[in-house]
């Protein structure tokens, strides 16, 4: 599967770490762990996020593309923008 983070969220993981998600149709005390498998060397300009490849084991065989919820860690939470709509905004001051 594949998220998103800003740079500063992603300077506090690393690949190999795992978090920990769950499948959105799942009990909310159905969680599974997700290894990080690729984190983006480089953000999108205009939205300061990487790509990041979660890897979960799939022994139902369940189909791709299940929306999943992702656990945030401490550290996560801690550098999440506080506003992500005014972030936006004033990383691209093009937008009205």
């Amino acid at each position: 599967m594949v998220t998103k983070f800003t740079t500063l969220q992603v300077s506090t993981l690393k690949q190999g770490e795992k978090l920990e998600v769950r499948y959105l149709n799942d009990k909310q005390e159905k969680w599974l762990p997700a290894e990080i498998t690729y984190i983006a060397p480089y953000a999108d300009g205009g939205t300061n996020m990487h790509f990041i490849h979660l890897s979960v084991p799939n022994p139902d065989k369940r189909p791709a593309g299940e929306p999943v919820a992702i656990k945030l860690t401490q550290k996560l939470i801690e550098t999440a923008p506080k506003d992500p709509f005014n972030t936006a905004l004033s990383s691209n001051p093009t937008t009205p």
